[in-house]
C-alpha cells in the first residue's frame, strides 16, 4: 500500500476505534444517571419528567458529583465501605480525566505513522493545551488502537462497578458484600 493508502486507512481504523470509545464513554454516563434516578425515585421522586428536569444538560463530572454525594449519603459510612468508594470513584474521575484529553487535543493523524514509521499500532498523535499558576503546559500523546481498547474496557468494568453501587444502594446492603481492596486495589469478589 503506498503512503496515501496508509493514511487513509490509518484515518478510517482511528476515527472507528475513536468513536467506539466516545459511545462506551457515554454509557458509563448513561450508568450514572439511570444510578442518581433510580436513587431518586425510591427516595420518593418519582416524576420521570422532573428527574429529567434536574439532570438535563448534565455531563459527566456534574453526573459523577451527584452519583458519588448520593452514594455518601445513602451506604454504610463504615471504614472499608468509604475505601471502597473512593477507589470506585477515583476509577470514574480517571476515565474523565482520559476522555477530556481525547475530546479536548488536537489530532495529527498522519504525523504519528511518519515520527513512529516502524510502530503499526500507533494511530494517532495529539497535543493538549494547559494553562496554569506556571503558566501554560503541552500534553502530548501519542495514541493506538490498543489505548482505545484499554479504555474502552475500562469502561464496561466502571460500568458494571456502576450497577453494583446502585444495586447496593438500592438494596441497602454493604459495599463490602462485593468489592474489597487490597494493597491499594479495588478486586471484585
Amino acid at each position: 500500500m503506498d503512503m496515501q493508502g496508509l493514511i487513509w486507512e490509518n484515518e478510517r481504523i482511528f476515527f472507528e476505534t475513536y468513536g467506539r470509545f466516545c459511545v462506551s464513554f457515554e454509557q458509563v454516563c448513561f450508568y450514572m444517571e439511570n444510578g442518581i434516578r433510580l436513587i431518586l425515585e425510591q427516595e420518593g421522586l418519582t416524576n420521570g419528567r422532573i428527574q429529567e428536569v434536574l439532570l438535563a444538560g448534565y455531563t459527566a463530572e456534574p453526573l459523577l458529583r451527584v452519583f458519588q454525594s448520593l452514594a455518601g449519603e445513602m451506604l454504610s459510612k463504615n471504614t472499608a465501605s468509604l475505601r471502597i468508594c473512593s477507589k470506585l470513584f477515583n476509577q470514574v474521575k480517571n476515565l474523565i480525566e482520559t476522555r477530556n484529553d481525547f475530546i479536548h487535543s488536537r489530532w495529527f493523524l498522519y504525523s504519528a505513522k511518519i515520527l513512529v514509521p516502524d510502530n503499526s499500532g500507533v494511530l494517532a498523535q495529539a497535543v493538549k493545551l494547559y494553562a496554569n499558576k506556571e503558566g501554560s503546559d503541552t500534553k502530548e500523546l501519542i495514541v493506538g488502537q490498543t489505548k482505545f481498547e484499554e479504555e474502552m474496557r475500562l469502561c464496561e468494568e466502571v460500568k458494571s462497578n456502576l450497577v453494583l453501587i446502585t444495586r447496593c444502594i438500592m438494596e441497602k446492603a454493604d459495599l463490602t458484600n462485593y468489592f474489597s481492596v487490597n494493597k491499594d486495589q479495588l478486586i471484585r469478589k
